[in-house]
């Protein structure tokens, strides 16, 4: 994986409202993801998945599960 020195998120406007109409499990993950995220980002834990459509190579993204 690439250096990670100036790690940026971005979270959709739309992010609280999904966040809200996911099941409970999955809400859990996403706090877990959130709090493994901001003690270290370049865990080993963090899949990250690069995004197709898009002109910036830097952009990634994860999943809290196979679903989600």
């Amino acid at each position: 994986m690439e250096r990670m020195s100036n790690v940026r998120i971005s979270i959709s406007v739309d992010f609280l409202k999904a966040f809200s109409e996911i099941p409970v499990a999955q809400q859990k993950k996403v706090r877990e993801f959130v709090q493994l995220f901001q003690q270290n980002p370049k865990s080993p834990g963090i899949q990250y998945e690069s995004i197709q459509a898009t002109d910036d190579p830097s952009l990634k993204s994860v999943r809290i599960d196979q679903n989600y």
